[in-house]
């Protein structure tokens, strides 16, 4: 049983076995379109086969049906005698202008038809393939609009008067023939050289024949491949074949050898080409359920070859039923027929594979058979703006790191806060290091150092304890109202980066004023709190209240007031029932800064750490708290713990405890395993390792070729030039190799003398003083041979490529034929540059 889709109808097609149908396929979503008087099956869950009409009386052996709809379903038909009858479905007369139809075409001696194949661009032409005989011709093209008196008479009227049917046109002798003495197997045709064919003959040859010249082949080769023999007609260069469980893909351009051979578990049946896309080929073998489909991207190119050239995929469409052919749809390259042995036709359309990809500019770009479909994934799906390539992008188009004023960073990284609070503590240290006003900076290596750095930087002697009054309540002083405070130098250091001091005389203090005049009304009275200014806490709570009172209508002025009223009540003694009471409600204040003050005023047996441990509270105030009123052991025991912590999240803000060092490295390699944002660990790592051996490091030089080539497939090229612009200003130490040099005509190897010039510097200096032996050479330093002449004054080439006078000069400082005429002959000078 065979299966056909009509070439011309998109809906049509015919099986033939005993019988011969025609069938048209309706879609079953449109029952106006389903007669229920007709016969048909069902082919698909979306489509049914109605069975529009049947041929009983022909014995046929094959059958083609023609590419051409004038007249409609014409069908080549051979038989087994070797004649090929031209008969239709449908009406007879006025639907046929030239008369194709009762033609047969009749051979000299009868043999088997063993294939019929329509040219598809001159569509008159027929190729038919039959047995050997004798000297006979094996394929014969004929030419069905001949008519019979373009033939000698006699042969007319011999065949004529062999037909019972006086209304049939006979023709007894073809276009062309070829194969003489020979068998043919199978035939195709060329697509875009309608008059070429391929043909697979006596059991050992593939032959490419031009009508033109039909009297030897144009290219031949000796293969076992000679069955199924099809061309891709989108791609007239790639031919498949057949032999027993092997197919083979063949370049007609390279035509010895195939290109690819795909071995199968059975003998096969049919291969064939989808006319609707290139390079997909269906295949089916003997006693087999399913069928192969190989998508092939390109020819292989050589042993070398690490990627298939073809995507396989295997599809089982009727279930246990074997099938015995198919074939393509004419138009939709996802859609082929199948049919099995006892005349049950599936309509199969195979899944498109999609291939995903995205552009760099955040668009989604996905490919779906011969369609491609794109959309921004930000427009469409508000979660892909916070993608951290997004975000880099982002920044990257506004400088983010590229410039030496930190306040632009900031800038930058907009709401993110706790890159807000990395690049603020960067710009501080970089101003701390730069003020000469006193500051404790002068002992570290580079600006950018950590609060561990500065505590464990050498062996410290005890700190020293003083005893702190309340400012505001000397007159209710005494030893037991007093608060324990630890100095230290590296203690004065650490509380400087925090902006804090140890100044208990003054009333207030630069953070305090400069948190009042930024609104945080509640850090500021907390701060003042921890310096012992009771006072100027309350005057900041009651001002506060004052000013939101007035803003806002939640009750948080009324709030402000009330905890300042609190604070007005506070007493250091022991076991009051304001401390009792206050102790009890720290729990539920919600502001964590108003909840550390009562956690501060009710603490006993100097107990802090309900300040310490609390996460809500900025870092550095915890440090500069912990720096105040904690032990030096407490001290390093807390800094330490607080730093493994900020490490393991890979929070950036952990650089105020390790600094920009290795273990800032540590920090910066958790934090881009987690966020994967290789960009902040660049720019900010490269402020402190300009000049030092960390600049080195192979981790962070994997994240700043990494950044780049991020730029690159972003396609930021003017953004990528500026960051290396950026980054050789920052690296002083790092030399930057030639890109422009002169080279030898001989050996093309660079001129470069600067072992020469160092070994003349060292015999200068040992021979005493003097200028610098400048070093004149006539030769090739790496072959010996003789460098260009001037053609006016005959003078070589003196002076070297890779010296320092050489790089800052112009181009004619390199050579001092320039320097001497400001000419140069190129005819006369064999060297280039």
């Amino acid at each position: 049983m065979q299966v056909s889709w009509s070439p011309n109808h998109d809906d049509k097609f015919f099986t033939f076995g005993t019988d011969l149908c025609l069938y048209r396929v309706n879609d079953l979503r449109d029952e106006n379109l389903l007669n229920p008087k007709e016969e048909g099956m069902k082919i698909s869950d979306r489509t049914y086969a109605s069975l529009m009409q049947i041929a009983t009386d022909v014995q046929y052996k094959c059958v083609a049906w023609r590419p051409n709809n004038s007249p409609d379903h014409l069908l080549a038909v051979g038989l087994s005698s070797g004649r090929v009858q031209l008969s239709c479905f449908g009406k007879v007369g006025s639907d046929d202008p030239i008369g194709l139809l009762e033609k047969e075409f009749v051979l000299r001696h009868p043999r088997p038809c063993n294939f019929l194949q329509w040219n598809p661009v001159e569509t008159y032409l027929l190729a038919e393939g039959v047995e050997r005989y004798r000297q006979d011709s094996s394929i014969l093209i004929w030419d069905v609009c001949a008519q019979p008196s373009d033939y000698p008479a006699h042969l007319d009227r011999k065949s004529s008067a062999a037909s019972a049917d006086a209304a049939t046109v006979f023709i007894t002798k073809p276009l062309y023939e070829l194969g003489s003495s020979e068998t043919s197997h199978s035939l195709a045709w060329f697509y875009s050289s309608p008059r070429s064919i391929v043909a697979g003959m006596n059991n050992k040859f593939l032959r490419i024949f031009d009508l033109r010249e039909p009297s030897r082949p144009q290219i031949q080769t000796t293969t076992k491949f000679i069955s199924n023999v099809c061309v891709d007609q989108l791609f007239d260069n790639r031919v498949a074949s057949c032999s027993e469980n092997l197919i083979a893909i063949w370049d007609t351009r390279n035509f010895d050898k195939p290109v690819l051979t795909q071995q199968q578990n059975r003998n096969v049946l049919k291969v064939s080409w989808s006319a609707a896309r290139s390079g997909l080929l269906a295949c089916i073998s003997k006693d087999s359920p399913s069928f192969h489909v190989y998508d092939f991207h390109h020819f292989a190119s050589g042993a070398d070859e690490l990627d298939p050239p073809f995507v396989e995929r295997y599809v089982l469409p009727s279930g246990p039923n074997y099938i015995s052919s198919f074939d393509w749809h004419p138009t939709q390259a996802n859609r082929l027929l199948t049919v099995t042995p006892s005349g049950a036709v599936t309509d199969v359309r195979l899944a498109e594979r999609v291939a995903i990809c995205w552009s760099p500019d955040i668009y989604l770009t996905w490919a779906c058979g011969s369609q491609v479909r794109q959309f921004h994934s930000i427009k469409l799906c508000k979660e892909a703006s916070d993608d951290i390539s997004v975000k880099m992008r982002r920044r990257a188009l506004k400088g983010y790191g590229i410039s030496s004023a930190v306040e632009d960073n900031i800038k930058c990284v907009g709401g993110e806060e706790k890159l807000r609070k990395l690049w603020i503590w960067i710009s501080t240290m970089k101003d701390l290091h730069s003020n000469k006003s006193g500051l404790r900076f002068h002992r570290c290596s580079h600006p950018y150092v950590g609060v561990s750095s500065i505590l464990k930087a050498a062996p410290q002697s005890p700190a020293r304890q003083e005893f702190w009054s309340w400012q505001g309540m000397e007159s209710h002083s005494n030893e037991q109202s007093q608060r324990k405070v630890y100095k230290s130098e590296e203690r004065f250091t650490v509380l400087e980066m925090c902006g804090w001091s140890f100044n208990r005389e003054s009333l207030s203090l630069p953070i305090i004023d400069k948190l009042e005049n930024d609104g945080l009304l509640e850090q500021a009275a907390a701060v003042a709190v921890f310096h012992l200014k009771l006072e100027r806490a309350i005057n900041i709570l009651k001002r506060g209240a004052d000013v939101k009172g007035t803003k806002m209508s939640d009750g948080t002025g009324s709030n402000l007031n009330v905890f300042a009223m609190a604070l007005s009540g506070f007493s250091d003694e022991k076991n009051t029932i304001w401390k009792e009471l206050c102790a009890n409600l720290c729990s539920t204040i919600s502001h964590p800064y108003l909840r550390a003050i009562f956690y501060f005023l009710t603490t006993t047996d100097e107990n802090y750490e309900d300040i310490l441990n609390d996460p809500s509270l900025e870092l550095s105030d915890q440090i500069a708290f912990a720096c105040m009123f904690a032990s030096d052991a407490r001290l390093l025991e807390y800094v330490d713990q607080l730093t493994l912590k900020y490490i393991s999240d890979g929070n950036p803000c952990g650089v105020f405890l390790t600094g920009l060092s290795e273990e800032g490295i540590r920090l910066f390699v958790s934090y881009v395993d987690q966020t994967y944002d290789v960009q902040t660990a660049v720019v900010s790592l490269i402020q402190a390792f300009s000049t030092s051996d960390l600049s080195k490091n192979g981790q962070i030089q994997l994240w700043i070729e990494t950044y780049r080539e991020f730029l690159n497939r972003m396609r930021l090229w003017k953004e990528r030039a500026e960051f290396d612009v950026f980054l050789c200003k920052q690296e002083r130490t790092r030399e930057q190799q030639a890109q422009l040099y002169i080279c030898c005509n001989f050996c093309g190897k660079s001129i470069s003398f600067e072992s020469l010039d160092n070994r003349n510097r060292v015999m200068n200096s040992n021979t005493g003083s003097g200028p610098p032996i400048k070093p004149r050479i006539n030769c090739c330093p790496s072959c010996r041979k003789p460098l260009p002449r001037c053609a006016l004054c005959l003078l070589h080439m003196g002076t070297p490529s890779g010296t320092s006078r050489a790089r800052s000069g112009r181009i004619w400082q390199w050579l001092p034929v320039f320097q001497a005429h400001r000419k140069w002959v190129a005819g006369a000078l064999p060297g280039k540059a």
